[in-house]
C-alpha cells in the first residue's frame, strides 16, 4: 500500500521516515541506475532526477507514487 505524507518516504525494513531527495538517491543506486536511466522510468530528464536528489525541486506526488510502485514496495510514502 503507498500512503503519502508530503515529500517523505518511509523505509519499511528499517522502520524510518527518508526525505525525498534521499529516497530517490538511494533507490537509484541500490537498482544501479544511472540519472538518466531513472529518469527514463519516470518519464523525466536527467537534470530533473538531478534537482530532486539535491532537493532543489519538489518531487511530483505521481513520482513518488510511481517510484513506490517501481520499488516493489520496499519503500513507501504516507499520506496523513
Amino acid at each position: 500500500m503507498i500512503k503519502i505524507k508530503g515529500s517523505i518516504f518511509w523505509d519499511s525494513t528499517k522502520g524510518q521516515e527518508i526525505p525525498a531527495p534521499e529516497a530517490i538517491k538511494r533507490i537509484r543506486k541500490e537498482r544501479n541506475l544511472a540519472p538518466e536511466e531513472l529518469g527514463l522510468e519516470l518519464g523525466v530528464k536527467k537534470g530533473t532526477i538531478n534537482n530532486w536528489e539535491q532537493g532543489r525541486r519538489k518531487v511530483p506526488v505521481m513520482a513518488i507514487k510511481l517510484l513506490a510502485h517501481l520499488w516493489g514496495g520496499l519503500y513507501r510514502v504516507k499520506q496523513g
